[in-house]
């Protein structure tokens, strides 16, 4: 009995110590890259380590990139620091190494990342969400497809 208690043991994972240690690790890249003495050098570079984490994070159906959001009627979002896309049912409309346009039905979590937030640029954000949300659904085909999984 001692011995299969302590495998049992053995084999426990604390999730939760593992969410804990992935965000300190997060927290820590942000800070080594504090001193970039550049404001624009320091977002994209804060920009890109929230995508790196976010793609070994997140399940692969998902992937995640910058850009933009377009509806059926062609109106498109302001540019998005994260999109995190369906990457099985998603058209990708343009792809370069900087910057997707994708379809507003496959996209569920768009992401500002910001270095100091104030209250303007918390505004800014509220209202570029807004917008985001305003976008024309081009179908209900990508809705039924969340909802299956």
């Amino acid at each position: 009995m001692d011995d299969k208690s302590n495998n049992e043991k053995k084999n426990r994972v604390d999730v939760q110590q593992l969410f804990v240690q992935a965000a300190k690790t997060l927290r820590s890249e942000f800070e080594a890259i504090s001193n970039i003495p550049h404001a624009l050098s320091r977002g994209m570079d804060r920009e890109a380590i929230l995508r790196d984490f976010l793609r070994v994070h997140l399940p692969k159906r998902f992937s995640v990139g910058s850009g933009f959001i377009v509806d059926v009627q062609g109106e498109a979002s302001h540019q998005a620091d994260i999109l995190v896309y369906d990457a099985h049912n998603s058209p990708v409309y343009h792809h370069s190494e900087n910057t997707l346009i994708l379809d507003r039905d496959t996209v569920p979590i768009v992401i500002e990342v910001k270095s100091k937030l104030t209250k303007d640029g918390l505004l800014k954000c509220i209202q570029d969400a807004k917008a985001i949300k305003s976008l024309t659904q081009s179908t209900k085909q990508f809705d039924r497809v969340y909802r299956q999984t």
